[in-house]
């Protein structure tokens, strides 16, 4: 058995997902959440989060909460991370410096350097960016990318949300695997998407919930005619035919519409 884990994370009114994401794949034992004062009440965000990691992957991790601290005193905020570090010395530390003030975060790297090099410790210092799934090392070892892979569930609950079934779970659950098909094609092939929006952009408004709406487009080119046609054989519109002045028409159910707007296809693909 390895040694144990902890993760001293940071909070200055940023997103919790980093903290999320290195939870999920870490699986630390000890989480020691440093915030600063005006974020210290957004705290039980994570603990409803890890909570939620730590019952679905069967692993234990005890959340540590220091008092809130000045956002602005850098040797007040390296002391908190200092005594951290003393308290749990026989543990790898992970310090994760996104979600913090620029100055919690400089507070929190600069100790990790230290303690790593004053002490020998086993200290990695990471900073997630998500926008470019891209893990900045500022001490220690490198993480690959595959730390960014989170599902829906997972997601949501980074937010303290839970997801519900939709008026038509069924109705999309039914078409799951045709649908998916359709969504790979377009992952893999953004020309595919530009072509769907093409269309999007001229349909003014989205049917209502319980009734299809007919669309009449012009001016779509042959090559978007044959992207409706693979469209309609898995199901997501229906009726589709050109007219005499070669106008496009046809007709789309509502779960349909959400599926062009890319929420039924992100969840596929996530």
């Amino acid at each position: 058995m390895g040694k144990k884990k902890a993760l001293l994370t940071l909070f200055g009114g940023r997103s919790f997902l980093p903290t999320a994401l290195i939870v999920i794949h870490e699986k630390p034992d000890v989480v020691v959440a440093i915030s600063s004062k005006q974020s210290h009440e957004d705290l039980p965000q994570l603990q409803y989060a890890i909570e939620k990691y730590r019952s679905e992957s069967k692993f234990n991790c005890d959340l540590k909460m220091p008092k809130g601290v000045d956002a602005f005193e850098v040797e007040q905020i390296q002391k908190v991370c200092e005594k951290a570090l003393e308290e749990y010395l026989d543990m790898e530390w992970i310090f994760d410096i996104t979600g913090g003030t620029s100055l919690m975060s400089i507070a929190a790297y600069e100790t990790a350097r230290r303690f790593s090099e004053e002490l020998s410790k086993s200290i990695n210092c990471w900073y997630l960016n998500t926008a470019q799934t891209r893990v900045i090392r500022l001490v220690g070892e490198q993480r690959d990318e595959s730390i960014f892979h989170i599902s829906v569930d997972g997601y949501a609950a980074a937010y303290k949300h839970t997801l519900k079934s939709g008026l038509f779970e069924g109705i999309q659950n039914s078409n799951k695997r045709e649908w998916l098909q359709f969504a790979q094609k377009l992952g893999k092939n953004p020309h595919c998407i530009t072509l769907l929006k093409s269309v999007m952009n001229k349909m003014p408004d989205r049917p209502a919930i319980n009734t299809p709406k007919s669309y009449q487009i012009s001016g779509l080119s042959d090559e978007t005619y044959t992207l409706l046609e693979e469209a309609q054989k898995v199901g997501l519109l229906s009726l589709l035919n050109k007219d005499a002045d070669s106008s496009i028409c046809f007709k789309l159910s509502y779960p349909s519409k959400t599926f062009q707007r890319g929420q039924t296809a992100r969840e596929l693909l996530l």
